[in-house]
């Protein structure tokens, strides 16, 4: 008995120590697959992403990156993407099934282990539907955009199912077309929504699904490259709550940081940062839930309820 509570007990420790990096610094989570024409695929071209999608995180201080495993469902390696981290619900994503093109992939919500990347499908999959982006606003409600609809969608991060009516994108009273499924959503700790699609981010209405181009990014990379960005997500902890995190594949996969409070000025934290990977789709994810306690994401995501009543009796 005294064992398996000290085990518990070490395990609690680890999941609190894997979020709170420092007294200014936490996690952010990604995925990052592979592209079709790589070395890393046994699969034809025709379609953005193919398995494996790898699993990092790197803190918002600019520190500690690390790549935790490939993403897999009953021991197999899968393409991944739409990722959102919740301290309700815990690291949840989209694995994105089979298709000869990316109109015709359906998805399917998961759950996953942040420190295995061992995943569990939740509910019914969505057909016909391409989930590539994904978060958590303030009141923990889970949104998605569907690549094949160009549409907001909000799914019940229980059941998986769709919440409403999806709600079409839009930018200038027109419909609003993603660009080759490289794009992500984000909102920050005022629980402003943004969208960040290729080289362009947007404010993103969640009401109406309307979008107001906030900036172009046509300043040219290092290698020469023009930016890609797939992945994107603010962080609760960081000094400047308008850092914006996004996942970059064009050429060498990069980790860069904007500053949307106005200048939107682009710096680089991670270059070339998964050379194994390049050029396939991803996510960015982080924790930016109003719950106060972050790291009972993992415990709700683990099934491990009981650890938070043992840290709750610790206390006096």
């Amino acid at each position: 008995m005294q064992s398996k509570k000290l085990l518990s007990l070490m395990i609690l420790g680890s999941l609190l120590s894997g979020y709170f990096v420092g007294a200014q610094a936490a996690l952010v989570y990604g995925l990052e697959t592979c592209d079709p024409g790589s070395p890393c695929s046994s699969i034809g071209t025709g379609t953005a992403s193919t398995p494996p999608a790898s699993l990092f995180s790197f803190a918002d201080d600019g520190s500690g990156l690390s790549t935790i495993a490939n993403v897999t469902v009953a021991g197999t390696p899968i393409d991944a993407d739409g990722l959102a981290l919740s301290a309700t619900y815990g690291l949840l994503a989209y694995q994105v099934t089979a298709g000869a093109t990316e109109a015709v992939k359906s998805s399917q919500l998961i759950s996953i282990n942040p420190a295995t990347a061992v995943a569990a499908p939740i509910g019914s999959l969505l057909s016909g539907r391409n989930i590539r982006g994904a978060m958590f606003d303030l009141q923990d409600r889970l949104w998605v955009v569907d690549a094949v609809s160009d549409s907001l969608l909000q799914i019940n991060p229980s059941t998986g199912s769709i919440v409403g009516s999806p709600t079409a994108l839009s930018l200038g009273g027109s419909p609003f077309s993603t660009t080759s499924w490289a794009f992500d959503i984000a909102i920050n700790r005022s629980g402003a929504s943004y969208l960040v699609d290729d080289n362009e981010i947007y404010s993103l209405n969640l009401g109406t699904g309307a979008l107001t181009l906030l900036y172009q990014d046509t300043v040219l990379q290092s290698q020469g490259n023009a930016v890609f960005n797939i992945g994107a997500a603010f962080s609760m902890d960081t000094a400047n709550p308008l850092d914006l995190f996004v996942l970059e594949v064009s050429g060498n996969d990069d980790i860069y940081k904007y500053d949307a409070s106005g200048s939107f000025a682009r710096s680089t934290l991670y270059p070339n940062f998964t050379p194994g990977l390049n050029s396939g789709r991803g996510d960015l994810a982080s924790l930016m839930s109003t719950v106060p306690v972050p790291a009972t994401a993992w415990l709700f995501g683990s099934g491990l309820l009981s650890l938070v009543g043992m840290a709750g009796r610790k206390k006096v």
